[in-house]
């Protein structure tokens, strides 16, 4: 069934909030009994919102039965409210129009949780770094001797000088860069005290881990990851 012009101008004017535009987003109105509109973000298809019809319930199966079904408007979302994908029921089509400005106004929030969300990442380095150090330290439980002390803190000193390069080109935050500072002083600190193995595991998770305020920035991202693979892995 055919929207009728009206309603289908309500629901592109619904589509234009938290600054995305008509052109965003892909705009089918059905033809089919059921199936009454479909948005798609462009840059994103697996985000999309459907509007339908479809009889609910027990109640709705017999009515289909007898020939008096009423059907239900219903929206399926994705992202939903709190589910990747979620399905609601409305008491009429005006009920969608919020419902799509909510939607658009959560994908703006999921690409944002995209743009920071680095933990996968941050924790899939910290595990190859312990499965390397499990794999190929010598004498993990061994401590390091004061010439390997003194050049392992050189390269702690000069990822330091690095990273306030990278701060005053970026202007980061000076709290960004003090995280690290702080575990690289304090990986420094534990180095005659700790065993190889620990110190390198222990480490990494503090220096990875403070890498994340820095990595929303393409060239910061990959200078601080090879510089982390650099010192834990070679």
């Amino acid at each position: 069934m055919r929207l009728r012009s009206s309603i289908a101008n309500n629901i592109i004017s619904h589509i234009e909030v938290y600054d995305f535009t008509r052109e965003d987003f892909v705009i089918k109105f059905g033809d089919e009994d059921s199936n009454l509109a479909e948005i798609k973000f462009r840059a994103k298809p697996d985000y999309k919102f459907q509007i339908y019809e479809a009889l609910t319930g027990i109640a709705g199966v017999m009515q289909a039965v007898s020939g008096s079904a009423d059907k239900k408007i219903k929206t399926q979302e994705s992202p939903g409210e709190y589910k990747n994908t979620q399905v609601n029921t409305h008491d009429s089509i005006d009920a969608c129009y919020s419902a799509i400005s909510h939607w658009v106004g959560r994908i703006k929030e999921e690409l944002r949780a995209t743009k920071y969300s680095t933990v996968s990442e941050v924790e899939e380095i910290i595990e190859e770094i312990c499965r390397n150090v499990d794999e190929s330290v010598e004498n993990s439980e061994s401590y390091f001797s004061e010439s390997e002390i003194a050049d392992i803190q050189e390269k702690l000193q000069d990822l330091q000088r690095r990273i306030k390069e990278l701060e005053e080109k970026h202007a980061f935050p000076e709290e960004n860069s003090s995280k690290i500072n702080s575990a690289i002083e304090a990986s420094k600190k534990n180095l005659p005290s700790y065993p190889r193995g620990v110190w390198y595991k222990t480490s990494a998770t503090k220096i990875v881990t403070a890498f994340k305020s820095f990595l929303t920035v393409q060239e910061v991202r990959t200078f601080l990851l090879d510089a982390a693979k650099k010192l834990f892995l070679e």
